[in-house]
């Protein structure tokens, strides 16, 4: 049963992905960035991330696969990306949902700069919270001016 869900979870990504294809071609927006996308990672291994791919509408590029893998082979490294490249909205929950449901269970903590913590508290919620993943999210709110005596 896991395998033929994994397949229609599969299907859903690629509807969701023809109809990105057609809205382009309606915008006369060049097709070829969608078309050069395609899974580069083991979605029976992933089953989270798929999920994560039906219910945000979207699909997980291969560079953005590659920077979460090397983040999580490589404990604590940095990894510097520039801006739109899908760092808070893919590539951050693809790794909290890796820590959430991996075999060991645990709890990952994100540190969230305060001019974008709302959205980026508003979009795991919307994504990760109230979805049929159904991740608890608690927000410890922490300001560097406080005086620790």
């Amino acid at each position: 049963i896991k395998s033929v869900l994994i397949l229609w979870l599969e299907l859903c990504v690629l509807q969701d992905k023809i109809h990105r294809l057609i809205e382009l071609s309606s915008q006369n927006k060049p097709l070829l960035k969608e078309l050069s996308i395609s899974r580069s990672w083991d979605s029976a291994a992933h089953p989270y991330w798929l999920v994560f791919e039906v219910e945000g509408g979207l699909q997980i590029r291969p560079e953005q696969y590659a920077v979460a893998q090397h983040l999580l082979d490589n404990s604590g490294h940095i990894v510097q990306l520039n801006m739109g490249l899908g760092k808070t909205r893919v590539i951050l929950p693809m790794l909290v949902l890796f820590w959430a449901f991996c075999g060991e269970k645990s709890v990952p903590r994100l540190h969230i700069l305060s001019p974008l913590f709302m959205e980026a508290t508003e979009f795991f919620h919307l994504q990760l919270c109230a979805s049929i993943l159904r991740c608890r999210m608690y927000t410890l709110p922490f300001c560097r001016d406080v005086e620790i005596k």
